[in-house]
């Protein structure tokens, strides 16, 4: 009888704890369904996002069994790519719930791959691809296959680690501004680069350039703000310089949000007022990106302009150009792919080219890739490894010439300048994989190179 009594007293307890999962506390509904109507709408402009996290945070402290709550908080912080805060509250939810939202399986497998456990992504993805939800939304569905591909490319790579290592630029970086695309002189003794900062008069943000010089700067402030005589008062994002350091190419968006590249030259005291390149370089689409090449020989340009191979295409130009008329020139399905490429930087005196791709063998999203310009082609893209390249985003490397280290941006806060060190023996980022397609074209053959000097 006694053991009647207590077996009834917990199938009690567990249908509360049940009927705790599956309907929510009535002071927590109003939160949760506000955030829920923000998330599924995507439409996150405005602070929208932290709103609903507020609300879900809100519902989660009044009623934290009711499973919904967490997968929705999961949901929001991955979102907010805060993917550790994702991956506690989707454990949340996996302990609160017997029958798991099939998104769950995606969204938590590509938490996982961004938090480079790639054996618990590729068992979420390859779940959710293997169920019918992935059959409900196409767009739902190349991103478990991307993410699957990614993590097990990931998995690859990350087994081939060299010793190098990333450390920000202290003497740059400020903890409440982004700094990014920095560029290296060619006599090594100074750096250019972007600053986000708040304009003083509008409050609203706005792109600066700055100058640091290496070894000191004896005529003012370290860093300082690079002079340009900006008379139409655009606002202007620098890219590339040229080896004799009276020339700049800058980009600006005009009144349709879409990029244009522009040139400035040093004229006594200062660099001239932008002028807007010739049409050979500036298309009616967006031009992005844009840097001289191979000693200044050539200007390479990331555009979407048609006839490219898909997202943005690397394209080049002989730099005198608007002299004998020639077109740009798409570098081939060798470099360009289906996907993105987003940067170029070349190493003067040499053939080198450096550039990201969310296209060919990465480890996160976008990566920097490394190729050769060999008797007028260009090599096959190699991955420069990790830990150089994450699971996150990199989108600059700026290699020092002869040396063993390079210029990138990372975001932890903000964007911020680092140095990457690279294996020592080699003078150049050496060669850290090389892509082979196999027969069926389908799979990837990883192939270990030994680095070397260049």
């Amino acid at each position: 009888m006694q053991r009647i009594i207590i077996t009834f007293i917990l199938s009690f307890l567990f249908t509360l704890s049940i009927r705790s999962q599956t309907t929510i506390h009535r002071e927590a509904k109003k939160y949760y369904q506000n955030a829920v109507q923000l998330i599924e709408k995507k439409n996150f402009e405005n602070g929208q996002l932290n709103t609903a996290v507020e609300n879900l945070l809100k519902a989660y402290e009044i009623d934290p069994t009711y499973g919904n709550i967490s997968f929705y908080l999961g949901m929001a912080y991955y979102y907010l790519t805060d993917y550790y805060t994702a991956d506690k509250y989707f454990l949340k939810y996996r302990s609160l719930v017997e029958q798991m939202h099939p998104d769950y399986y995606l969204y938590e497998g590509i938490v996982k791959y961004k938090l480079t456990d790639n054996t618990a992504a590729q068992e979420h993805l390859q779940y959710f691809l293997n169920t019918m939800a992935a059959d409900k939304d196409r767009f739902k569905d190349s991103m478990a296959r991307r993410g699957l591909q990614l993590s097990k490319q990931s998995q690859t790579l990350m087994s081939k680690i060299l010793p190098s290592k990333k450390e920000p630029y202290s003497a740059i970086n400020t903890i409440e501004y982004d700094e990014y695309y920095p560029i290296l002189s060619s006599d090594r003794k100074k750096i250019i680069y972007n600053r986000l900062e708040t304009d003083s008069t509008t409050g609203k943000p706005i792109n600066r350039i700055y100058i640091y010089f290496i070894e000191g700067d004896t005529i003012g402030p370290n860093p300082r703000l690079l002079p340009l005589n900006n008379i139409e008062n655009r606002e202007f994002i620098i890219t590339s310089m040229h080896t004799n350091g009276k020339r700049i190419l800058l980009i600006s968006k005009d009144n349709k949000g879409l990029y244009d590249i522009y040139e400035s030259e040093w004229m006594v005291r200062e660099f001239t007022a932008p002028l807007k390149m010739y049409s050979q370089i500036n298309s009616y689409a967006d031009e992005k990106f844009a840097t001289y090449g191979h000693n200044d020989s050539l200007i390479y340009v990331v555009s979407n302009r048609p006839g490219g191979y898909g997202g943005y295409d690397i394209w080049k130009i002989n730099y005198n150009s608007r002299y004998i008329n020639e077109s740009m020139i798409n570098l081939g399905p060798t470099i360009n792919t289906e996907y993105n490429e987003n940067y170029i930087a070349t190493v003067n005196n040499s053939n080198l080219l450096f550039f990201a791709s969310e296209g060919h063998l990465n480890i996160g999203e976008s990566d920097i890739f490394k190729t050769r310009l060999e008797y007028g082609q260009y090599t096959r893209p190699v991955n420069l490894g990790y830990p150089i390249n994450t699971t996150g985003n990199e989108n600059t490397f700026f290699p020092y010439p002869s040396a063993n280290m390079g210029l990138s941006t990372l975001k932890s806060t903000s964007w911020d300048i680092t140095i990457t060190y690279l294996p020592p023996k080699a003078k150049s980022p050496a060669y850290i994989m090389e892509e082979q397609y196999l027969e069926d074209a389908k799979l990837l053959k990883s192939t270990v190179i030994i680095p070397k000097d260049e």
